[in-house]
Parts: C-alpha cells; sequence; structure tokens
C-alpha cells in the first residue's frame, strides 16, 4: 500500500483519521499518486490517507483462487495494520472509504457489509455491479476476470458480493453515509 501522512505527523502527538483510497480495475495503489493531484488536496489536512494495492481482484474473496483474500486483507488485516502502526482516531467517525470503478464499488459495498466500519463511503464513476450478466454483456472483455474473481454465475462469491442484495438488506440506520457519483456517460450497472 501508498500512504500519505500529514505534514505535521512527525511533529504532532495526535491521533488522526484514516481514508482508504481504493484504486480501479487496471491499476495500483499508485494510481492515485501518479494520476491525480490528491497529494497536494490533501497535505493540508489533518488526515492520514491509505491507497492500498487490491490488484484486479475487486476487493473481494476470489472463487477461483484461494490466495487472492482482498475483502480479508484491505478490510480486515490492513485496516488493523493502519490502526497498530500509526497515530489514528480509532472507530467508524474516524474511517473513511472511498474508490474509483471497481474501487467505488468495493467502497459501497463494505459499507453496507460492514456499516459500523466506515462514517463516510464515497464512489467515483463505481462500476456497482460487476457480478451482474449484464456486466459481461455491456463489457465483454471484462468476462475472464470476472470469471476468475468471482466464479460462475449463479456463484455463492458472486450472490454474497452484489450490492443490491446488500443494500435490500442493510437497515438504513446503520448505513454509513453514501456518496455516489457517476456521470451519464458512465456505465455502471
Amino acid at each position: 500500500y501508498c500512504l500519505l501522512l500529514p505534514v505535521d505527523y512527525e511533529k504532532s502527538t495526535r491521533p488522526y483519521p484514516v481514508l482508504f483510497l481504493l484504486h480501479g480495475l487496471w491499476g495500483t495503489e499508485n494510481d492515485w499518486l501518479a494520476l491525480t493531484n490528491v497529494a497536494d488536496q490533501v497535505k493540508a489536512l489533518p488526515l492520514i490517507v491509505v491507497m492500498p494495492q487490491a490488484d484486479d481482484g475487486w476487493y473481494v474473496n476470489s472463487a477461483t483462487r484461494p490466495e487472492a483474500r482482498y475483502e480479508d486483507y484491505v478490510f480486515g488485516d490492513l485496516v488493523q495494520e493502519i490502526e497498530d502502526r500509526y497515530r489514528v482516531e480509532k472507530g467508524q467517525n474516524s474511517r473513511f472509504v472511498a474508490g474509483l470503478s471497481m474501487g467505488g464499488y468495493a467502497a459501497v459495498k463494505f459499507a453496507l457489509r460492514y456499516p459500523g466500519m466506515f462514517a463516510v463511503a464515497a464512489s467515483i464513476s463505481g462500476a456497482m455491479n460487476p457480478t451482474s450478466a449484464e456486466m459481461v454483456r455491456l463489457q465483454p472483455k471484462f468476462e475472464p476476470n470476472l470469471s476468475n474473481v468471482f466464479g460462475p454465475a449463479g456463484s455463492e462469491t458472486r450472490r454474497r458480493n452484489d450490492v443490491y442484495e446488500l443494500a435490500k438488506s442493510a437497515d438504513p440506520v446503520d448505513v454509513p453515509y453514501l456518496y455516489i457519483d457517476i456521470g451519464n456517460q458512465d456505465w455502471a450497472l
């Protein structure tokens, strides 16, 4: 993962809130730094920014590759590592998640699956339902990746990671604030 610390981190003793910033499909943990001005945008903020690597794994525990456990890594091990290693404010009200495309899907999915984990989840041009047959119909080039990650149509991994099904069963009182931004030329499903 890549990490941005506040400019006063070394001089301060205070804890900081944390933003987990998730990359998109075919991206890396370096994309936010290389392709945006996020470092300039947050340098004056009292905020730690964590940008994890999830390969092309949709932040999911893969149906076909047992070693590819991105959900466990990012939303279990990594959150714990950041809280153990850095001075962070702990708890839901000090933890935020946002992502682009594949990362936007993951941000919303985890806000719905683990409603007590984040205060805010933001999706920017999120590919909101990679588990659907419609995704492959509209974007056939994704099929090998989606089958590798989610397994065949109708699999338990697809069902468990369907944001629309998660939303249907979520209690609106518990779900963190959701921000979903998608342009009229994007194709999120």
